[in-house]
């Protein structure tokens, strides 16, 4: 799609849909894009806040369509990506009307995820940005794409792909790495506190400790949080764990999670990219 002359003399026509791309590379990119927004927020930079994953709001933020107004019918995907800000319901009634929206009001309809103070947005948004840069990198990736297909895709077709992603993450040394981190962690906690014969408030990988080579699981999840038998195995009289039951999924070998047939093991690193509008 071409309209106009360029502006560099050679009176080339411009090529509107590649200047549009901005909006689609926000969305589609691999890496978790977050947008600042530290002031008023119109236009085209309403759109490329709202194709970012997640959004933060100064105090003194103010988000308007305003295309209307000058005449315009709205670029850069201002109504696909602010339908999926916002819903269909509202986002024609800020497209059509046009009304200007304060900070409190964008947090309000969903349009922000949280408001803080001017000269706190920066530190906010960094705080936020560097959680995202340190989950499995893989895994956000395949996550994010697995949130773009959910709005686009019907079930059956959206399960296929996120079944297709769970597999290239499961048993990767990523996920192990990631998995051993969650569980040891959750161990130095629960160290603290008084024991409990409560097999619902038990955490068990191969009855509570990381299992030895000859405790193996099969193929499966050793973790069930609530109801009986929740360690993974039997209690002995003294009330403590007894063998593992085999379960289907994953198992725990040596501190190490396994888990056979095919298994992915991308290495695609992005830190999240963050928007300033």
């Amino acid at each position: 799609m071409t309209a106009g002359r360029g502006g560099d003399g050679s009176g080339e026509p411009l090529d509107l849909r590649s200047i549009m791309e901005v909006s689609e590379l926000l969305h589609t990119m691999p890496a978790i894009t977050v947008a600042a927004v530290n002031g008023p927020c119109a236009g085209a930079g309403l759109s490329f806040a709202c194709a970012c994953d997640l959004r933060y709001a100064a105090r003194s933020a103010l988000f308007v369509s305003a295309f209307l107004r000058v005449g315009s019918s709205g670029d850069h995907g201002s109504a696909w990506v602010l339908t999926q800000a916002v819903g269909p319901a509202k986002a024609r009634e800020l497209l059509l009307l046009g009304d200007r929206v304060d900070a409190d009001e964008a947090f309000r309809i969903g349009l922000v995820s949280a408001v803080v103070d001017d000269d706190a947005l920066r530190a906010h948004v960094g705080e936020i940005a560097d959680r995202l840069a340190a989950m499995p990198p893989t895994a956000a990736r395949l996550m994010k794409a697995n949130l773009d297909d959910a709005v686009t895709l019907p079930l059956g077709e959206y399960l296929d792909r996120e079944t297709e992603r769970f597999s290239e993450c499961s048993g990767s040394d990523e996920s192990i790495a990631a998995a051993k981190a969650f569980f040891e962690t959750n161990l130095r906690r629960s160290a603290g506190r008084a024991p409990s014969n409560d097999a619902g408030s038990r955490l068990g990988v191969a009855g509570g400790v990381v299992g030895k080579a000859e405790d193996v699981f099969g193929d499966g999840v050793a973790l069930d949080l609530g109801g009986a038998g929740a360690d993974g195995g039997t209690r002995g009289s003294a009330g403590t764990p007894g063998p593992p039951a085999p379960l289907d999924g994953v198992r725990i070998v040596d501190g190490r999670a396994s888990r056979s047939g095919p298994g992915g093991r991308s290495r695609t690193r992005g830190a999240p990219a963050r928007t300033t509008c």
